[in-house]
């Protein structure tokens, strides 16, 4: 959303924007850092060793800034966790989007006033302690939803002896090398979770759900019906069969949690690509005025959200008219029933390709030929299914800087130990950036191991993040009126001065992590945006 309303300030739109982010740097569920215990870092799900499981070309680039400018030079189509989260910094710094961010600042309420047509938003600065209230026409939410773990219940789990954990706390499958595995699931964490667990040693790796992923699993990985009980080390399975395990990976997905919205501002979302109650997969039904981005499972991640953003961005400056509700429920209803005729992942891709040609005749961001590659994540999948642990090293062109990608500094299976980012670039061939510095982002990378340094540990602290977060961040330039003042930390919330509620406009939206608008007395629209924490393909 900060891109899609990078210029908005200046221009004819006269929209002010305030991103209110909770940690203290941008990147979501790509900022990860192995040297800090996970308890810590709670908005993300990833581990080390993570490499993208979808070709970036699709998935995880960006129409204005591809991966070939950001490093200077082509690298793989599935690159490791850190390059992406590199990638994603060097497009805030081109646009220095970070401007408009109050970072380690957390929303804890938003809600409707309709007499004065604007939301309230209470957010708390964790540096200062302030409690502050401000006034917004249109709030954007864009915290993510793989935050808040899934966790069903089996019989007899509560008593087992070994370790159960949920995917959003595995952080290195060395752990469990030696080790008889259970992996609970039928989608990307069981698959990948399962695979790094392999890779790094564990004695056997069971994976249990109701519909089999049928993928050709190497030999110490099977798929069996889904799991009904435990009792002690043994798991039994819907089939009668049963065997025993160390450790239980539940890797069941996430839920869906907005605890700063009022119950009737939440979506009703489920994992699915189409939203019952969001217009164009954006407008609530039941308040327009707020907008959702990145809230349907997700095929193009990152250009899926700039599609959205540009969409919110469209709507706040009253380019866009969002219809009535009637007619909104229509055109939702027309999507699902499409969606109920899916069947196979592939169709799953095609929706989607569908759903973003739409939103693009919508914004114009581009020519569907150059932004849609549908064919390369069918053909992703059929790498996929082809072999399991070698789809990774597939290489694909970019849909916008044509550039292919290289093949990486070794298969993915005997990449085994992390090294720097820098590293590994340098591995990759000579390194020639178009930017006027290096890398932004020296965490490690998963690289081939040296035969002498496996040992678990040697890792180095990733480095402070792009732009450290100022120890009152506040919007620049905002009139006095909007302006939070520094107060003592206070149990309430610090009420602004009073802005008047914009002339009816229509609706309008904006993107990302949650963002906000509001009208001075000047009569700029003020746009601000309460963050979480985003995901992207992993």
């Amino acid at each position: 959303a900060l891109w899609a309303f990078k210029d908005a300030q200046n221009s004819v739109d006269n929209v002010e924007i305030v991103c209110f982010e909770k940690s203290d740097c941008i990147g979501g569920q790509w900022s990860f850092d192995p040297g800090i215990p996970q308890s810590s870092q709670t908005h993300t799900s990833m581990y080390k060793d993570l490499w993208s499981n979808g070709p970036k070309e699709v998935g995880s680039e960006y129409p204005d800034y591809s991966h070939l400018e950001h490093f200077g030079k082509p690298i793989p189509s599935h690159p490791p966790r850190a390059a992406i989260a590199d990638y994603i910094k060097g497009r805030a710094k081109k646009y220095d989007l970070t401007d408009n961010i109050r970072f380690k600042t957390e929303v804890t309420s938003v809600t409707w006033d309709d007499n004065g047509r604007r939301f309230e938003l209470c957010a708390k600065n964790w540096e200062t302690g302030v409690l502050a209230r401000e006034d917004f026409h249109f709030v954007i939410v864009a915290n993510g939803h793989f935050t808040v773990p899934h966790v069903p219940k089996f019989a007899g789990i509560e008593t087992f002896p070994g370790e159960v954990l949920h995917s959003k706390d595995f952080r290195d499958a060395r752990r469990f090398a030696g080790k008889r595995v259970l992996a609970i699931g039928g989608s990307l964490s069981a698959e990948d979770i399962a695979l790094q667990c392999h890779k790094f040693g564990a004695t056997s790796v069971t994976i249990t759900n109701r519909h089999p992923m049928g993928y050709p699993w190497p030999a110490g990985i099977s798929e069996v019906p889904l799991l009904t009980r435990v009792s002690g080390h043994t798991v039994h399975f819907l089939d009668g069969t049963q065997e025993d395990v160390d450790v239980i990976v539940i890797c069941t997905g996430y839920e869906y949690s907005f605890p700063f919205l009022t119950p009737e501002l939440k979506t009703n979302a489920k994992n699915t690509l189409v939203i019952e109650d969001l217009y164009k997969g954006v407008f609530f039904i039941e308040r327009p005025e707020l907008m959702y981005l990145g809230i349907q499972n997700q095929v193009y991640t990152f250009l899926m959200l700039d599609l959205q953003a540009m969409l919110a961005r469209l709507a706040v400056s009253n380019k866009f008219v969002v219809p009535a509700k009637q007619n909104m429920v229509e055109d939702i209803h027309v999507w699902i029933q499409k969606q109920d005729k899916l069947d196979a992942v592939k169709d799953w891709h095609a929706l989607q390709t569908e759903y973003l040609k739409e939103l693009n005749s919508l914004v114009m961001l581009g020519d569907d030929k150059d932004i849609l590659c549908q064919q390369m994540f069918d053909q992703a999948e059929d790498d996929k299914v082809k072999d399991i642990l070698q789809f990774r090293n597939g290489s694909f062109a970019s849909c916008f800087s044509g550039a292919q990608g290289v093949n990486p500094p070794a298969p993915w299976l005997e990449s085994t130990e992390e090294v720097p980012l820098q590293e590994y670039l340098e591995s990759l061939g000579s390194v020639d950036f178009t930017a006027d510095e290096p890398p932004l982002d020296s965490a490690l990378v998963t690289f081939p191991a040296k035969k002498h340094d496996l040992a678990e540990g040697n890792t180095q602290a990733c480095p402070q993040p792009l732009h450290p977060a100022p120890v009152a961040a506040a919007v620049p330039d905002f009139p006095a009126a909007v302006q939070v003042e520094a107060v003592a930390a206070s149990p309430a919330c610090v009420p602004l001065q009073a802005i008047p509620a914009p002339p009816d406009r229509g609706t309008s939206a904006e993107t990302d992590p949650p963002e906000v608008l509001k009208q001075s007395s000047q009569g700029k629209s003020r746009t601000g945006k309460a963050k979480g924490k985003a995901r992207g393909n992993k």
